[in-house]
Protein backbone atom coordinates (compact mmCIF):
# COMPACT_ATOMS: atom_id res chain seq x y z
CA UNK A 1 0.00 0.00 0.00
CA UNK A 2 1.88 3.10 1.21
CA UNK A 3 5.28 1.66 2.04
CA UNK A 4 6.17 1.19 -1.63
CA UNK A 5 4.53 4.39 -2.82
CA UNK A 6 5.55 8.05 -2.91
CA UNK A 7 5.70 9.86 0.43
CA UNK A 8 3.51 12.67 -0.98
CA UNK A 9 0.62 10.23 -1.48
CA UNK A 10 0.86 9.14 2.14
CA UNK A 11 1.08 12.73 3.40
CA UNK A 12 -1.84 13.85 1.23
CA UNK A 13 -3.99 10.98 2.50
CA UNK A 14 -2.90 11.65 6.07
CA UNK A 15 -4.04 15.27 5.69
CA UNK A 16 -7.35 14.33 4.08
CA UNK A 17 -10.73 13.83 5.71
CA UNK A 18 -10.27 10.05 5.53
CA UNK A 19 -9.82 8.26 8.87
CA UNK A 20 -6.82 6.27 7.67
CA UNK A 21 -3.91 6.66 7.57
CA UNK A 22 -3.91 8.17 11.03
CA UNK A 23 -1.85 8.47 14.16
CA UNK A 24 -0.81 4.83 14.42
CA UNK A 25 0.68 4.64 10.96
CA UNK A 26 2.30 8.05 11.50
CA UNK A 27 3.92 6.58 14.61
CA UNK A 28 5.27 3.71 12.54
CA UNK A 29 6.60 6.21 9.98
CA UNK A 30 8.33 8.14 12.78
CA UNK A 31 9.95 4.88 13.89
CA UNK A 32 11.04 4.07 10.33
CA UNK A 33 12.59 7.53 10.02
CA UNK A 34 14.35 7.01 13.36
CA UNK A 35 15.82 3.71 12.20
CA UNK A 36 16.86 5.28 8.89
CA UNK A 37 18.74 8.08 10.66
CA UNK A 38 20.30 5.51 12.96
CA UNK A 39 21.56 3.57 9.94
CA UNK A 40 22.92 6.75 8.37
CA UNK A 41 24.83 7.62 11.56
CA UNK A 42 26.26 4.10 11.69
CA UNK A 43 27.23 4.16 8.00
CA UNK A 44 29.13 7.42 8.47
CA UNK A 45 30.80 6.07 11.61
CA UNK A 46 32.13 2.86 10.04
CA UNK A 47 35.81 3.30 9.17
CA UNK A 48 36.39 6.29 11.46
CA UNK A 49 37.79 4.11 14.23
CA UNK A 50 38.53 0.54 13.06
CA UNK A 51 38.28 -0.91 16.57
CA UNK A 52 34.54 -0.03 16.53
CA UNK A 53 33.77 -1.31 13.03
CA UNK A 54 32.65 -4.80 14.03
CA UNK A 55 30.19 -3.42 16.58
CA UNK A 56 29.02 -0.76 14.12
CA UNK A 57 28.36 -3.34 11.40
CA UNK A 58 26.27 -5.33 13.89
CA UNK A 59 24.35 -2.17 14.81
CA UNK A 60 23.78 -1.45 11.12
CA UNK A 61 22.26 -4.90 10.55
CA UNK A 62 20.02 -4.43 13.57
CA UNK A 63 18.87 -0.93 12.62
CA UNK A 64 18.13 -1.98 9.04
CA UNK A 65 16.12 -4.97 10.28
CA UNK A 66 14.14 -2.72 12.62
CA UNK A 67 13.57 -0.19 9.83
CA UNK A 68 12.11 -2.88 7.58
CA UNK A 69 9.95 -4.31 10.35
CA UNK A 70 8.50 -1.02 11.53
CA UNK A 71 7.97 0.17 7.94
CA UNK A 72 5.59 -2.76 7.38
CA UNK A 73 3.56 -1.56 10.35
CA UNK A 74 2.67 1.67 8.52
CA UNK A 75 0.30 -0.35 6.35
CA UNK A 76 -0.57 -2.98 8.96
CA UNK A 77 -1.89 -0.31 11.32
CA UNK A 78 -4.11 1.07 8.56
CA UNK A 79 -5.46 -2.39 7.77
CA UNK A 80 -6.16 -3.17 11.44
CA UNK A 81 -8.02 0.13 11.83
CA UNK A 82 -10.04 -0.41 8.66
CA UNK A 83 -11.08 -3.89 9.79
CA UNK A 84 -12.38 -2.54 13.11
CA UNK A 85 -14.13 0.32 11.34
CA UNK A 86 -15.91 -2.01 8.90
CA UNK A 87 -17.02 -4.31 11.72
CA UNK A 88 -18.39 -1.42 13.78
CA UNK A 89 -20.39 -0.16 10.79
CA UNK A 90 -21.94 -3.55 10.05
CA UNK A 91 -25.09 -4.26 12.02
CA UNK A 92 -24.62 -8.00 11.44
CA UNK A 93 -21.22 -8.19 13.14
CA UNK A 94 -21.17 -10.00 16.45
CA UNK A 95 -19.33 -8.74 19.49
CA UNK A 96 -16.74 -11.54 19.41
CA UNK A 97 -15.54 -10.54 15.93
CA UNK A 98 -15.26 -6.91 16.98
CA UNK A 99 -13.33 -7.84 20.13
CA UNK A 100 -10.94 -10.01 18.11
CA UNK A 101 -10.36 -7.17 15.63
CA UNK A 102 -9.83 -4.70 18.49
CA UNK A 103 -7.20 -6.97 20.03
CA UNK A 104 -5.35 -7.07 16.72
CA UNK A 105 -5.73 -3.30 16.43
CA UNK A 106 -4.04 -3.02 19.86
CA UNK A 107 -1.24 -5.44 19.01
CA UNK A 108 -0.06 -3.49 15.95
CA UNK A 109 0.62 -0.21 17.78
CA UNK A 110 2.14 -2.20 20.64
CA UNK A 111 4.60 -3.61 18.12
CA UNK A 112 5.29 -0.07 16.90
CA UNK A 113 6.13 0.95 20.47
CA UNK A 114 8.21 -2.18 21.02
CA UNK A 115 10.32 -1.58 17.91
CA UNK A 116 10.61 2.09 18.89
CA UNK A 117 12.19 0.99 22.17
CA UNK A 118 14.59 -1.28 20.29
CA UNK A 119 15.65 1.67 18.14
CA UNK A 120 16.17 3.76 21.28
CA UNK A 121 18.34 0.98 22.71
CA UNK A 122 20.45 1.05 19.53
CA UNK A 123 20.79 4.83 19.88
CA UNK A 124 22.22 4.24 23.33
CA UNK A 125 24.76 1.78 21.90
CA UNK A 126 25.95 4.01 19.06
CA UNK A 127 26.10 7.23 21.05
CA UNK A 128 29.60 6.66 22.53
CA UNK A 129 31.14 5.38 19.28
CA UNK A 130 29.37 7.55 16.72
CA UNK A 131 31.15 9.93 14.38
CA UNK A 132 30.83 13.18 16.41
CA UNK A 133 29.46 15.02 13.38
CA UNK A 134 26.47 12.68 13.39
CA UNK A 135 25.49 13.01 17.05
CA UNK A 136 22.69 15.45 16.21
CA UNK A 137 21.25 12.85 13.82
CA UNK A 138 21.40 10.25 16.58
CA UNK A 139 19.50 12.64 18.86
CA UNK A 140 16.88 13.23 16.14
CA UNK A 141 16.63 9.46 15.71
CA UNK A 142 16.13 9.14 19.46
CA UNK A 143 13.40 11.80 19.43
CA UNK A 144 11.56 10.17 16.53
CA UNK A 145 11.84 6.72 18.10
CA UNK A 146 10.56 8.07 21.41
CA UNK A 147 7.61 9.61 19.57
CA UNK A 148 6.84 6.25 17.97
CA UNK A 149 6.83 4.65 21.44
CA UNK A 150 4.46 7.28 22.83
CA UNK A 151 2.17 7.11 19.78
CA UNK A 152 2.11 3.33 19.84
CA UNK A 153 1.23 3.23 23.54
CA UNK A 154 -1.43 5.91 23.11
CA UNK A 155 -3.08 3.83 20.38
CA UNK A 156 -2.84 0.65 22.48
CA UNK A 157 -4.60 2.44 25.34
CA UNK A 158 -7.28 3.76 23.02
CA UNK A 159 -8.09 0.21 21.90
CA UNK A 160 -7.86 -1.24 25.40
CA UNK A 161 -10.58 1.18 26.52
CA UNK A 162 -13.12 -0.83 24.52
CA UNK A 163 -11.64 -4.32 24.81
CA UNK A 164 -13.62 -6.36 27.33
CA UNK A 165 -11.00 -9.05 28.04
CA UNK A 166 -9.61 -8.00 31.44
CA UNK A 167 -6.62 -10.34 31.25
CA UNK A 168 -5.63 -8.97 27.82
CA UNK A 169 -6.11 -5.43 29.13
CA UNK A 170 -3.93 -5.98 32.17
CA UNK A 171 -1.19 -7.67 30.13
CA UNK A 172 -0.97 -4.91 27.52
CA UNK A 173 -1.21 -2.10 30.07
CA UNK A 174 1.67 -3.65 32.02
CA UNK A 175 3.77 -4.33 28.92
CA UNK A 176 3.13 -0.82 27.58
CA UNK A 177 4.08 0.72 30.92
CA UNK A 178 7.34 -1.23 30.91
CA UNK A 179 8.18 -0.05 27.39
CA UNK A 180 7.55 3.55 28.34
CA UNK A 181 9.81 3.27 31.42
CA UNK A 182 12.67 1.83 29.35
CA UNK A 183 12.28 4.46 26.63
CA UNK A 184 12.11 7.33 29.12
CA UNK A 185 15.15 6.12 31.09
CA UNK A 186 17.36 5.84 28.00
CA UNK A 187 16.12 9.11 26.50
CA UNK A 188 16.73 11.03 29.73
CA UNK A 189 20.16 9.43 30.12
CA UNK A 190 21.25 10.34 26.57
CA UNK A 191 19.88 13.89 26.80
CA UNK A 192 22.10 14.46 29.84
CA UNK A 193 25.28 13.58 27.91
Amino acid sequence: MYINGPINKYLDDLASKNPAPGGGSAGALAGALAAGLMSMAVNYSIGKNPKNDKKLRTLLKQSESLRKNISKLIDEDIQAYKKVSVLFKSSKTNSDKIQKALKNAAKVPFEIAQIGVEIIELNEKIFPICNPRLLSDVVVSLSLAYSSVEIGILNVQENLAIIKDKKFNKLYRTKSGNLKKIARRIKNNLYQK
